[in-house]
């Protein structure tokens, strides 16, 4: 469906009950007006090919110029430069996996939330920096966070627990010199999810007559909404799928079979069992 939604994006505005067509094309991620924005000449209907490339080349040259800091600096490196040095060959790693000239949002995902690390580790080093400053630094973190909520809905998971540490961090030290109120953090967060999320919720909601299509959630009574059946077979769908690949929802959903084979190839996954070591020895050493 990635193609088929770039050449509706490419093709006419947004249209209303597009998802009618099949549910897929409901899906309201931004990711794919990225693309279809790349599509121009001398790329035009090749233009997928580079988005990825282009947010890859960011990160990697971002974390190959800490690593380069911290081989030829003067002084001991940041705990900030030391995390980019380690995320370099795990952002390698998924650059040269073979997504990289695809359209799947998935790349894209995986960048925008290293990248959103990143700023949140930077955040919590900043140590007694000016509170301007470290202001201007929380407002990136929640224009990186909401930016990677409208690319996949999965992503608000990490979206939330990112600002809660930064804003509970914030509160702790915000009687010294280093942090604004909290009041204004959570002002940030409203204004920043209105100027994404009230565009995203609309064309949303245009698409399929959900707002967070394939969530059912504040639909609209319009006349060219999905028949609330299918919206929720496609959830069903989404929800299975994230649980055993290939299998009717009807064999996941309402029992626990899938959990076993879950554990066994995501564990047996290096993308995820090298970052859960690092992680476990990470907090064992603390």
């Amino acid at each position: 469906y990635h193609f088929t939604t770039i050449s509706w994006i490419n093709s006419f505005p947004v249209v209303p009950g597009l998802a009618n067509l099949h549910d897929r094309l409901g899906f309201n991620q931004s990711y794919f007006l990225f693309l279809g924005l790349l599509n121009v000449h001398p790329l035009f209907g090749e233009g997928y090919h580079t988005a990825n490339s282009l947010l890859c080349f960011i990160l990697v040259s971002q974390c190959l110029g800490s690593a380069l800091n911290a081989v030829v600096g003067n002084g001991r490196p940041s705990p900030v430069l030391v995390l980019q040095c380690i995320l370099l060959p795990v952002v390698l790693a998924h650059a040269l996996d073979g997504d990289v000239s695809s359209p799947t949002p998935d790349l894209a995902v995986f960048i925008v939330t290293m990248a959103a690390f990143i700023q949140l580790a930077r955040l919590l080093a900043a140590g007694e920096t000016a509170a301007d400053s470290l202001d201007r630094q929380m407002s990136l973190l929640i224009a990186v966070l909401l930016a990677g909520c409208t690319l996949k809905l999965s992503f608000i998971a990490f979206a939330f627990s990112s600002l809660v540490i930064a804003i509970l961090f914030g509160h702790q030290r915000r009687h010294g010199v280093a942090w604004v109120p909290l009041r204004a953090d959570l002002v940030l967060i409203v204004v920043g999810g209105l100027f994404w999320g009230v565009p995203y919720a609309i064309h949303g909601a245009i698409l399929s007559g959900y707002p967070c299509f394939p969530s059912t959630v504040f639909a609209w009574d319009c006349d060219w909404r999905l028949p609330l059946h299918e919206a929720q077979d496609a959830a069903n769908w989404v929800f299975s799928w994230a649980r055993t690949p290939g299998a009717s929802p009807q064999q996941v959903l309402g029992n626990w079979n899938w959990l076993g084979p879950w554990c066994a190839r995501n564990l047996a996954n290096p993308a995820v069992f090298i970052p859960l070591l690092a992680a476990t020895g990470g907090t064992v050493a603390v």
